[in-house]
C-alpha cells in the first residue's frame, strides 16, 4: 500500500497545508480538485474543553482518571473543575519524589492537599501503574441499591499494581499530606499488599464517603426529578410536598440499606441547626435511622415563590455510619 506523509512546520492552527497545481500534485492526488486549499490545521483541546463536551452529553456523577502523559499543570486544572462542579471524582497518580520530603510545598501532591480538595484523591507511586484508576474501579463495585454494599479503601488490593516499600519518614511526609500509598503489610509469613488509607484531599474526609454523598445527592434529584415529570401536576401544597419528601425518604432508607448511613447521635452543631430550621426544640440528638428529612409548611412561602411555581425547600440531615480501621486494645493480666 502506498501514500505520502505530509508534515507540517507548525502545530494546531499554525499549521498550514497549501496546494499548488501540477503534475507532482496531480500525481499525488493533491490538486485543487481533490483536496482543500489553504487547509488550515486545529488547535489541541484542552483537557478542560475535553471533560465539558463528554458531559454535555451526559453529566451525571463521575469518576475521571487521566494517562500518565497528563501534566502536573493539566491534572490542577482537571481538579480545579471537578471540585467546582461537586458532580466529578478526579484520581491523580504521582511519582514526584519531592512528595516524599517532609519540607515539600511543590509536589503535585502538596498543592492539591494545599487546596483542601473533596472531590480529587492522590496517589504516590514509584512506579506509574495506575494505582488510583485501580483504587477507582473498587469504589465502583459498591452496588447502591442493595443491601450492606459500602466499602473503604483502606487495606484493599489493587488489582495490577505492584506494592511500594518506604521508610518510615517517607510514610509520614505522605500522612502529613493525606496522601494514598500501597505498601506491604503485615509480618513475614503473612506480608500482603493493601492501599492505605483512602484519604479525600481534605482533612479527616475519606473518599468512600465523598463518593457515597455523590450518588445520594445524585439518587434524592433524579428521584425528585422523576416526580415532577411523572405527574400530570403536583400542587404548591403540603400535600403536594408530601410526594417530594416521600422520594427523598426514600433515597435516605436506600443510604441506611447499603450501609452508608446509620443510628447515631449527631454533634451539638447539628443538633442546634435541626432544631433552629424545624423549630423542634425536643430534639434529642438521635437520628434513628441516619437520616432526617424535613419541609416547612407552604403557609410560609413567599408570594414570589409561590408566583415561580417553586417548592419549599427540603432540608437532609444524615449521620454516617463511619468505618473502623483501627482501636487501641488494652489487655490486664494479673497473677
Amino acid at each position: 500500500k502506498k501514500g505520502f506523509t505530509i508534515e507540517t512546520v507548525g502545530t494546531g492552527s499554525a499549521a498550514t497545508i497549501t496546494v499548488v497545481d501540477g503534475a507532482l500534485a496531480n500525481s499525488m492526488m493533491l490538486s485543487a480538485g481533490n483536496y482543500t486549499a489553504n487547509n488550515v490545521g486545529v488547535d489541541a483541546q484542552t483537557i478542560v474543553e475535553a471533560i465539558d463536551q463528554i458531559f454535555a452529553i451526559n453529566n451525571s456523577f463521575s469518576l475521571i482518571a487521566v494517562d500518565n502523559e497528563t501534566t502536573d499543570a493539566d491534572k490542577e486544572t482537571l481538579a480545579d473543575y471537578c471540585e467546582a462542579s461537586k458532580l466529578f471524582m478526579l484520581a491523580l497518580d504521582s511519582n514526584d519524589p519531592n512528595a516524599l520530603l517532609s519540607s515539600d510545598t511543590t509536589s503535585l501532591i502538596y498543592i492539591i492537599f494545599a487546596k483542601q480538595y473533596l472531590q480529587t484523591f492522590r496517589t504516590f507511586t514509584r512506579v506509574l501503574d495506575y494505582k488510583s484508576v485501580s483504587a477507582l474501579a473498587t469504589l465502583s463495585t459498591i452496588i447502591f441499591n442493595t443491601t450492606d454494599s459500602m466499602l473503604t479503601l483502606k487495606f484493599k488490593e489493587l488489582q495490577g499494581c505492584l506494592p511500594d516499600s518506604y521508610t518510615s519518614q517517607e510514610l509520614q511526609a505522605l500522612k502529613s499530606k493525606q496522601c494514598n500509598y500501597y505498601t506491604n503489610f503485615g509480618q513475614t509469613s503473612t506480608v500482603q499488599p493493601m492501599y492505605a488509607n483512602g484519604y479525600s484531599s481534605a482533612n479527616g474526609i475519606w473518599i468512600d464517603t465523598v463518593y457515597a454523598l455523590m450518588w445520594l445527592k445524585s439518587f434524592v434529584q433524579i428521584s425528585i426529578f422523576d416526580d415532577l415529570i411523572a405527574s400530570k401536576r403536583i400542587a404548591q401544597t403540603n400535600d403536594g410536598q408530601a410526594i417530594l419528601i416521600h422520594s427523598s425518604n426514600t433515597a435516605c432508607e436506600q443510604a441506611n440499606r447499603n450501609g452508608f448511613i446509620a443510628n447515631g447521635t449527631v454533634s451539638d452543631i447539628m443538633k442546634g441547626n435541626i432544631i433552629d430550621v424545624t423549630g423542634q426544640n425536643k430534639f434529642s440528638g438521635t437520628l434513628l435511622s441516619g437520616y432526617k428529612v424535613y419541609s416547612d409548611s407552604y403557609a410560609k412561602q413567599s408570594q414570589s415563590d409561590r408566583n415561580a411555581r417553586k417548592g419549599m425547600p427540603i432540608y437532609i440531615w444524615l449521620k454516617g455510619s463511619g468505618a473502623i480501621q483501627y482501636l487501641d486494645i488494652i489487655m490486664v493480666f494479673e497473677n
